[in-house]
């Protein structure tokens, strides 16, 4: 055992190696979250995309279909408020070819 790397002894003498998930926890835990997550989405009533009719819900920021963005948006350089179809912040002029989400 003395010419394994430090890191496998440590990690086996932390660990059992008889079929043991070390991150069984966490990957649960996150399993729950997501899930959680998904009926607070399938809860919200369903509305249809402006753009391609698509069924999509009140939560979404942006079509899944065909991109639209549905919600405003904060302005990437300073910070104000945009509208979903502005090109320009209205505040400060600056072009919105990358939407930012906070």
């Amino acid at each position: 055992m003395d010419n394994l790397p430090l890191l496998w002894k440590t990690s086996t003498l932390r660990t059992p190696m008889c079929c043991h998930n070390p991150l069984g926890l966490l990957i649960d835990k996150l399993e729950l979250k997501n899930d959680v997550s998904r009926t607070d989405v399938d809860s919200s009533p369903p509305e249809t995309c402006p753009n391609c009719r698509n069924t999509i819900h009140l939560s979404y920021v942006w079509c899944p279909v065909c991109g639209k963005v549905l919600k405003p948006f904060p302005c990437k350089y300073c910070g104000q408020t945009v509208e979903p179809e502005a090109n320009f912040c209205l505040h400060c002029g600056a072009p919105q070819l990358i939407r930012s989400y906070p």
